[in-house]
């Protein structure tokens, strides 16, 4: 018996050592590669913010705070050249604490591109004032709705899109169309119709979105070019429609004493003048006067 107890009292002992040197034991990775350490557990770390990218891309909406002045880098940058139309964005707000708002006139398809990164210049529109000049009644039985027609003032940019560099600016003031319109529809009983900007803007905006061959952008002070200064070196040619001018700058050639006629003592004065006196003093001799011819003699 105490040898049989003796026995189990060494299996347990070593049934102890083996399983504490398997906790001991440092763990290995069971994963694919079946090297390295085991995972401790911790968070992997993850960066704060991914790695820009490249030609990121951006919406038509992510263009108006170039109206701001706020460069947008991922659009082209405008070089103004000639011959070909530059691709213009417009947006417009009816007061300056107003936010700029995306116009869709279909007037303004021929400054359109397809991705908004492609639009070179921005247009931006705000109403300055307004003054009522006209109002007109809808429907006769209530909710009585009124339209009111109003001139406006408006302030027009123009904006590089990459830079947000301002290229020009200019104010007008605009007429609205008198004639009540057949349809409108009303966002309120009483609703506003201001003066269109948009023939306007075109008008005065194309010779940067669109400038001529030869021509190139032009500048608000171009259009109206100042006077040259005199060249005060080159004498100025007179008019040819003005003869005093001509003659009265011109001096006429003074006479020659050897090209001159001289005075002929044979030449007879005019009738009733005393001939003036030759050079030497002395009074040229009168005119011989022929004798009267006598009448013929009778026959005797």
């Amino acid at each position: 018996m105490m040898r049989r107890a003796s026995t189990l009292v060494t299996l347990a002992l070593v049934v102890s050592a083996l399983l504490a040197c398997k906790k001991k034991a440092p763990a290995t990775d069971t994963g694919a590669t079946g090297t390295g350490p085991a995972s401790t557990g911790a968070a992997p770390v993850v960066p704060t913010e991914p790695a820009p990218t490249p030609g990121r891309f951006i919406s038509d909406l992510d263009l108006a705070r170039v109206c701001n002045e706020l460069p947008m880098k991922e659009a082209k940058a405008y070089d103004g050249a000639a011959g070909r139309i530059h691709p213009t964005i417009v947006f417009s707000r009816k007061n300056d604490t107003d936010k700029f708002t995306k116009s869709y006139d279909s007037d303004f398809e021929g400054w359109k591109t397809d991705e908004a990164k492609d639009y070179e210049l921005a247009a931006c529109v705000t109403a300055k004032s307004s003054t009522k000049v006209k109002e007109c009644k809808f429907d006769s039985k209530t909710p009585v709705h009124f339209l009111d027609l109003e001139d406006a003032s408006y302030e027009m940019v123009v904006i590089e899109t990459q830079t947000g560099k301002q290229v020009a600016k200019k104010t007008f003031e605009l007429k609205v169309d008198k004639d009540c319109p057949m349809i409108w529809m009303f966002k309120s009983e009483r609703d506003v119709k201001q003066a269109e900007f948009t023939q306007a803007l075109m008008g005065w905006a194309k010779q940067w979105v669109a400038p001529k061959a030869g021509g190139g952008a032009a500048d608000e002070k171009a259009e109206a070019p100042a006077p040259k200064a005199p060249d005060l070196k080159t004498p100025a040619a007179a008019p040819k429609s003005d003869p005093k001018a001509a003659t009265a700058k011109t001096p006429a050639p003074a006479a020659s004493a050897k090209t001159a006629p001289a005075a002929s003592a044979k030449t007879a004065p005019a009738a009733g003048k005393t001939p003036a006196p030759t050079p030497t003093g002395k009074a040229p001799a009168p005119a011989a006067t022929p004798a009267p011819k006598a009448p013929p003699a009778k026959p005797k």
